[in-house]
């Protein structure tokens, strides 16, 4: 993917960033400074969740920031999920208007089913089923009422787009997944392609394990880059676009800095064959 820009299915928007700003675990006060470097950085797109308790904070930090750097609403991508434990036709709607609220946001421009279960449910329980069902009904429906720019969901492999795609009027747009080298998921990455959906990578550094891989590193030797560019850019090089998480500015910067070079295909498949099925997060395949 060389392309800064992605033009989503059915969007309602401008196209999406292939490089946005995870937000995961970075809560408080501690989120100001990276919402400041990122926008600095050249960062469009912004990644959030109701789980993540942050959109408060992130929708004041983007405020404090539109001035100076000359910003407007329409000119930011942002993301936030539906939670698990708000699975549902009513929940679904009221937790979205809330994510808005708390972001100060007017609308999202993508709004994702963060989980194909719910909570309180063990995941090989058929009672999943019904509840996401619902939350995607709900999806639809902000969506036709343009209330959300795009729909899509989070952690559903074959199975489940296969039964969403059966049923849903609206097709997601989006389908965000751990996708590194440890777990080439190269499978559901051309069932989605080949659906018109896009895959976008979470946990791209497997949460820091792949950055002292033997190969990783000789490859960041060998292009001078850091051991985070050559797997973002492996990501964005399979047509995976990427969210990287961080809250240093040196690390925000260079997670962005993607567009100057290139890998080579030798070099991509080398980094396909570390693949071993590893999940450093959720494993999404024990839920019905």
């Amino acid at each position: 993917m060389s392309e800064l820009l992605i033009t989503l299915v059915n969007a309602r928007s401008l196209p999406m960033p292939c490089v946005g700003l995870g937000t995961y675990c970075i809560k408080g006060a501690d989120i100001a400074n990276p919402i400041r470097d990122s926008l600095n950085a050249g960062y469009r797109l912004i990644d959030t969740a109701e789980g993540y308790k942050n959109e408060s904070e992130i929708g004041a930090a983007l405020k404090a920031n539109y001035k100076h750097l000359g910003l407007q609403r329409k000119d930011l991508f942002i993301t936030s999920k539906l939670g698990p434990s708000n699975q549902g036709y009513i929940s679904a709607i009221q937790s979205y208007t809330e994510s808005v609220r708390r972001l100060d946001c007017e609308y999202l421009d993508l709004y994702l089913i963060h989980w194909p279960g719910q909570s309180g449910v063990k995941s090989g329980d058929r009672r999943n089923i019904n509840p996401r069902r619902e939350s995607w009904k709900a999806l639809e429906e902000l969506y036709k009422t343009g209330r959300v720019k795009s729909i899509g969901v989070s952690n559903y492999l074959i199975p489940h787009l296969t039964e969403l795609l059966a049923e849903c009027v609206v097709k997601p747009a989006v389908n965000q997944v751990e996708y590194h080298p440890y777990l080439v998921l190269d499978e559901l990455k051309d069932y989605c392609n080949n659906n018109g959906i896009h895959l976008q990578s979470y946990s791209s550094l497997g949460r820091g394990a792949l950055l002292t891989d033997t190969l990783v590193c000789e490859l960041a030797t060998k292009y001078s880059k850091s051991p985070s560019q050559i797997l973002l850019r492996w990501c964005l090089q399979k047509g995976v676009s990427v969210i990287p998480k961080s809250s240093h500015k040196e690390h925000i910067i260079s997670n962005y800095n993607l567009f100057s070079f290139c890998l080579t295909d030798s070099d991509i498949h080398r980094l396909d064959g570390l693949n071993k099925y590893q999940r450093f997060c959720w494993d999404p395949s024990t839920v019905i």
